[in-house]
């Protein structure tokens, strides 16, 4: 399954490779077929602060960067879930008809320069306002479709009560900690 990309009209790291594979994944205790996906960047710039040192390791910079994107899919091969990774643990699941399609294809934006991913265009705040998550519109985003290449080494596993997959919880992050709960 293809799908498309939408990254902010500035970025400056745009993916260098998709990569996917196919795996059988255990969700809020239901077995999946599932696509795993990981789109590979050279770079992750620094979002806090505003972005004003974007290769600042202390403000988020790093290089190779992977994101992924997990579509759940029952036996049958009907899409049920999918998973869109930020920042390490802040990941989300959404429901399939959740996900915004063009020509049946699933459509994700990438925020700028962290390129976490979501559902819709719409930015998210982070960290008190220091490290917001900006994602661009199709209007004004560059649009990319994604022609995954298969690597069976593509494994990855993360259960929901390691995801940080409440709206409170990746605002707080990195100030989150399990008590809060």
């Amino acid at each position: 399954m293809d799908f498309i990309l939408i990254s902010h009209k500035d970025e400056k790291s745009l993916p260098v490779n998709c990569f996917y594979n196919n795996q059988i994944y255990k969700y809020q205790g239901k077995m999946y077929i599932a696509i795993v996906y990981e789109i590979h960047y050279l770079e992750n710039l620094a979002i806090g602060a505003g972005g004003i040192l974007p290769r600042n390791k202390l403000l988020g910079y790093h290089e190779n960067d992977i994101e992924r994107v997990i579509i759940l899919s029952t036996a049958d091969g009907i899409p049920e879930f999918v998973f869109l990774s930020a920042h390490s643990q802040e990941g989300r699941y959404y429901p399939y008809d959740q996900i915004e399609k063009q020509d049946n294809v699933p459509v994700f934006y990438a925020a700028k320069g962290s390129h976490a991913l979501n559902n819709s265009p719409k930015s998210r705040i982070r960290m008190l306002g220091f490290a917001n998550d900006v994602f661009s519109d199709r209007k004004k985003g560059k649009v990319m479709k994604m022609d995954p290449i298969k690597d069976v080494n593509v494994s990855y596993n993360i259960w929901q009560n390691e995801v940080l997959s409440t709206p409170l919880r990746s605002f707080l992050y990195p100030f989150y900690s399990p008590l809060m709960e």
